[in-house]
């Protein structure tokens, strides 16, 4: 019951928050930009375009009627429209969301594998070579520009290996699995296409692990810190004390006590991962939000900018709010607060 009033208190205080999200975005679409109707329908539109567009948004009314109006769109799912492809902001979004969040997937599920067995093996030899190495390369990692790092893995991997594909979410001379959730390596597996789950893999590697190496840097040093809190402590000494296993005093008592911070972070990397990818899926040509926000950019699509911004948002608020309930289960004295 206790969990169930946390989880509960934690989505009313994001309410506001939304709310304030919203009218961020609504000010800045309304009343920043100087011809919002021009904007929408594009340079090239006719006036007829425009006269049209100003009506049905109703930008003709008093500021507090077009904040309504534009929640009342949110809610019913119309975005707007983008005047590139004249295509529904939503629906572009809905599409091209599935590729940005596997690869997000995939890169938190690398950058966890290495960075916190990497973590605990540091902290568990303080002060040694192994120790040293470890937080000299992540510190690299963790450093390093995102354009730098997938340009490299594009270099040894594609160009002088010659052994993963540079880009591309899957390759044109194959069919595409059965969509059932639009994850290609997930609807590979529920279909039994074995062929499109190798193909699927093959080239998410790349951008996932270029994805990862910019994250898991900071998953190892927040694991090292941690390890080496938690190591000393009273009731680890008393397990070693009771003469248990060096391994369950280390992945039983001490890592399982440190891991609420490493799933707060992980949970923000993850949000970083969804939002922030932009580099990496345009680099890779990942068909991603990522990708279709910087397509929008350069094209001078506010309605879709303004739908990629929104989502943005969304992803970090729903993100960080399914980390403090995480936080939460592993921790139950938070609960208290």
């Amino acid at each position: 019951m206790g969990l169930l009033k946390f989880c509960l208190k934690r989505i009313i205080s994001i309410i506001p928050v939304l709310i304030g999200v919203t009218l961020l975005t609504f000010l800045i679409s309304r009343v920043v930009v100087p011809n919002p109707a021009r904007a929408w329908a594009g340079l090239k539109a006719s006036q007829a375009t425009v006269q049209a567009i100003a009506i049905r948004y109703h930008l003709h009314d008093p500021l507090y009627l077009q904040y309504y109006y534009y929640l009342r769109d949110l809610l019913s799912g119309d975005w707007g429209t983008s005047p590139v492809n004249s295509q529904p902001v939503l629906d572009n979004l809905t599409a091209f969301f599935p590729a940005t969040l596997e690869l997000a997937i995939v890169a938190i599920i690398i950058a966890a594998a290495l960075g916190i067995p990497l973590g605990v093996y540091a902290a568990v030899h303080q002060d040694k070579g192994i120790d040293h190495a470890a937080r000299l390369f992540s510190l690299g990692t963790y450093c390093a520009p995102p354009f730098l790092m997938a340009l490299l893995m594009q270099l040894i991997f594609s160009y002088w290996f010659r052994i993963l594909p540079s880009g591309g979410r899957f390759s044109p001379l194959y069919p595409l699995p059965h969509k059932i959730t639009g994850l290609l390596i997930l609807d590979s597996i529920l279909s039994g296409n074995l062929q499109a789950l190798g193909i699927a893999l093959i080239h998410i590697s790349l951008p996932a692990l270029s994805l990862a190496l910019l994250t898991f840097g900071l998953i190892t040093r927040l694991t090292r810190s941690s390890m080496l809190e938690v190591l000393r402590q009273d009731y680890v000494r008393t397990a070693r004390a009771k003469g248990l296993v060096e391994r369950v005093v280390i992945f039983k008592h001490a890592l399982r006590n440190g891991l609420t911070s490493i799933v707060t972070v992980m949970a923000l990397l993850f949000a970083f991962m969804l939002s922030g990818a932009i580099v990496i899926e345009y680099i890779f040509n990942w068909p991603g939000i990522g990708r279709y926000a910087v397509q929008s950019i350069l094209s001078l699509d506010l309605p879709a900018v303004m739908g990629t911004t929104l989502v943005f948002t969304l992803i970090i608020i729903s993100v960080n709010l399914l980390a403090d309930i995480a936080y939460a289960v592993l921790d139950p004295r938070i609960r208290l607060d």
